[in-house]
């Protein structure tokens, strides 16, 4: 199996938590950037590689890609495809609550400005 690690790619899989998470927290996603996450989505790439190993999936790294934007999965069996899938819903169920407690924290930062932004 060919994998594109590029970071860009890794944090597009979790954009779906992200927006989940800021509108849970209650936070304006323009207050935030998508980088701001970069150590969630870090995290979910080395869960779905650590799965993938212990699955005993051999994968290798490609930094170019021919399969369209922000797909990690270059090439690979079914078998391996579904493998990742698996690997990649089961790290993004777990990268969620770290997830909102950042847009959580976000949030509390945001409310803090605006009220030393009043008080002013």
């Amino acid at each position: 199996m060919k994998l594109n690690r590029s970071e860009e790619n890794w944090l597009e899989t979790i954009v779906d938590l992200i927006d989940r998470a800021e509108d849970a927290a209650g936070l304006d996603s323009s207050e935030t950037e998508r980088s701001d996450y970069q150590d969630c989505a870090d995290k979910v790439e080395s869960d779905v590689l650590s799965e993938l190993f212990d699955s005993g999936v051999d994968y290798e790294s490609c930094y170019s890609q021919s399969v369209g934007s922000f797909v990690i999965v270059q090439s690979g069996t079914d078998e391996e495809k579904e493998a990742f899938s698996d690997a990649l819903e089961k790290a993004k169920k777990t990268a969620y609550p770290k997830i909102l407690e950042k847009a959580k924290k976000f949030a509390a930062e945001v409310a803090d400005r605006a009220d030393e932004e009043g008080d002013e």
